[in-house]
């Protein structure tokens, strides 16, 4: 009795916590198709950064000039023949640092270390067709918290102890080749992974980050699977087709209502692809026009890119939902490539959208790209969505300011949770009848 009775608990437990595991592709952009294909091989380039502006944990590089330092140049080319080893179906090949043909920039700066852990990777739209045509890799030229650490002999440049090495014996430098890599395999699409929790402790994954110390610069079997993965999966998004009578769209939870006389032809089409992860671009360039501490970041899946097939004649009114989890913050949850950023808790009912602001690539601004509060937007907290209308399209993403989420573990909507509690308590009821029927038997 007592056997048959831990036997169902422990299988009752097991129901009770599993969870899905899947892969960390980011499935959020794409680089342009060739010839209808998706482009699989990337031209990179690289130099030092003339002039940038950093403004919180933006870095936006804004002049630059080809060519890395010796060493520098030897490390990436060492990360960049790792990953074309690998053969997953992504190639890495050198370019001219014009645009096109580069499509990773590859720029030094020096910032700080704290915010990006030696680096930092950022998709870029740059024309407005949901598909990606740069990505900006910004690596700290000057590690600020290892610089007493760095051997004589690994110096980058003559005479600066920059806390770069490769030595795999120092504990207390980054290793640069694995830095490099990480910050390629974003722009090969993969994600950090959440048990990674910003700072990698339990494994060796390459694009998990980078932590002091790990000079590790082999990719594990979970980086070369994704790799593979990401190679063959396409960006999901969804064309929405719109006719005269079209009142209401939606795709992946995100709805889109649709005024009379909307379009000027119809049918007429909207694109939506829903961004994730290192895909939302600066998630924390907010706040420029007022005050910086003011919201937070932007959630992680609430992030859209909008466009249509023609000029709207009529504002759209859309509605972009959030979860309980990004409301109650902490270090399980991803936003964008921000490795010491832990995502604080949220003020639900402060809640509002956001419109990214790009600048153009190559244009002097004393601001970097960022995001900019939609004043007609608003929070709905009984069905976990903010509204905003909009006559525009591009990308919009929503946020919140500091504060407590006042989520319940019981709320429905809490899928896991729910049906943990609901298995457990069906089983342990089952349970209880077994054993009273023995018990009279």
């Amino acid at each position: 009795m007592k056997r048959t009775a831990s036997l169902i608990l422990s299988v009752l437990l097991l129901l009770s916590f599993s969870y899905t595991t899947f892969a960390y592709v980011n499935e959020g952009w794409d680089w342009h198709l060739v010839d209808g294909q998706p482009k699989r091989t990337i031209h990179y380039c690289a130099g030092n950064a003339l002039r940038y502006v950093e403004k919180g944990r933006t870095v936006d590089v804004q002049a630059l000039t080809s060519g890395l330092s010796p060493s520098f140049a030897t490390w990436l080319t060492e990360a960049v023949n790792n990953i074309n080893e690998a053969n997953t179906g992504w190639t890495f090949t050198p370019s001219a640092l014009t645009f096109p043909p580069c499509q990773v920039l590859i720029a030094m700066a020096d910032f700080s270390e704290d915010n990006h852990n030696g680096g930092v990777s950022t998709p870029v739209d740059t024309n407005g067709d949901g598909k990606a045509d740069l990505v900006r890799i910004v690596i700290d030229e000057s590690l600020e918290n290892t610089l007493e650490n760095l051997p004589e002999d690994q110096d980058t440049q003559d005479g600066n102890r920059d806390g770069w090495s490769t030595v795999s014996t120092d504990t207390k430098t980054r290793d640069p080749v694995g830095v490099l890599m990480h910050e390629l395999t974003h722009a090969l699409r993969l994600d950090h992974h959440p048990d990674s929790k910003h700072s990698d402790t339990t494994d060796n994954d390459i694009s998990d980050p980078r932590p002091i110390g790990d000079h590790n610069t082999t990719l594990s079997e979970e980086d070369l699977k994704e790799m593979r993965d990401s190679a063959g999966t396409v960006e999901k998004v969804g064309q929405l087709e719109i006719q005269e009578d079209t009142q209401n769209v939606s795709y992946a939870n995100v709805n889109i209502e649709i005024p009379e006389n909307a379009f000027e032809f119809y049918p007429a089409y909207i694109d939506l692809n829903i961004y994730d992860g290192v895909a939302i671009p600066d998630p924390l360039a907010i706040n420029y026009h007022n005050d910086w501490d003011a919201f937070t970041h932007i959630l992680g899946s609430g992030t859209i890119n909008l466009r249509t097939d023609q000029p709207l004649l009529k504002p759209l009114k859309v509605s972009i939902p959030y979860t309980d989890d990004e409301l109650k913050g902490g270090d399980t949850m991803y936003v964008g490539d921000l490795h010491g950023y832990i995502p604080v808790p949220i003020d639900e009912s402060t809640m509002r959208a956001f419109s990214y602001q790009l600048r153009s690539f190559g244009v002097e601004s004393e601001d970097p790209s960022h995001w900019v509060v939609v004043e007609n937007s608003q929070v709905d907290t009984e069905n976990n969505k903010v509204t905003f209308e909009t006559n525009e399209t591009g990308v919009f993403g929503i946020s919140g300011m500091e504060g407590s989420s006042s989520v319940s573990i019981f709320n429905v909507d809490d899928n896991n949770m729910f049906a943990a509690v609901i298995v457990t308590f069906v089983g342990a009821t089952a349970l209880l009848f077994i054993l009273k029927k023995r018990r009279n038997k």
